[in-house]
């Protein structure tokens, strides 16, 4: 699953910090102590919790905030449990400007149940990124028997960090028209090739990815 530029769902980088109330200047605190940031899935997300960015226009059903949880909509939830999916974590959240007007409601924070390359492909389709040893795919093929509808794979290299999702979940996401969200095959899909921690690390901030942008 990929980004994909429609109205209200523009490419790169999701310009939004997640706190556990509005804060006016949100940025300008040390939000990156808040525990979904500095040890994510350490402990349940809290009520009241408030997404401030600077987009003026939501209509994506589904974007990350960190590589560690991810904003999604009312329709998504929708479609994941109807797909059969249970989130790992997944709280309702206030969408609110920098100034504090309230933007959406029907927004959640959440996270996807990371998995073992083995419990989802074969390990030996993966290769090691040069300097972390980080698992980088050179073709994924997809368990028969692996059925979860939206997943992570566990210690991917930054710029494959993708979210994947199951046929069936492609086919509800289609119906429901979810927006912002471009569907690849995974067993066909052009990977890049492995690089240097710096050097991947310099391409990821830069956002200059040899990659199309994941989600």
């Amino acid at each position: 699953m990929l980004q994909k530029k429609e109205p209200g769902c523009p490419l790169g980088v999701f310009d939004a910090i997640l706190l556990d109330r509005f804060r006016e200047n949100g940025k300008d605190t040390n939000y990156g102590y808040l525990p979904w940031y500095s040890s994510p899935g350490s402990q349940p997300f809290p009520d009241g919790l408030c997404l401030i960015t600077t987009f003026k226009r939501f209509s994506f059903d589904i974007r990350s905030d960190s590589s560690f949880f991810y904003v999604v909509s009312s329709r998504f939830v929708e479609a994941f449990t109807e797909a059969g999916g249970v989130f790992e974590d997944c709280k309702q959240v206030e969408v609110r400007s920098q100034r504090g007007a309230l933007l959406a409601l029907q927004y959640h924070v959440c996270r996807f149940t990371s998995h073992d390359v083995d419990e989802v492909s074969r390990p030996d389709l993966m290769e090691c990124s040069q300097d972390e040893f980080l698992p980088h795919p050179k073709r994924l093929e997809i368990r028969d028997d692996f059925k979860a509808p939206v997943f992570k794979v566990k210690k991917l290299s930054a710029r494959v960090n993708l979210p994947f999702c199951s046929e069936a979940f492609r086919k509800i996401a289609q119906r429901m028209q979810l927006r912002g969200i471009q569907f690849e095959n995974a067993h066909g899909f052009n990977w890049p090739a492995a690089m240097p921690f710096a050097q991947e690390f310099l391409a990821v901030a830069s956002g200059k990815l040899p990659i199309r942008l994941p989600l």
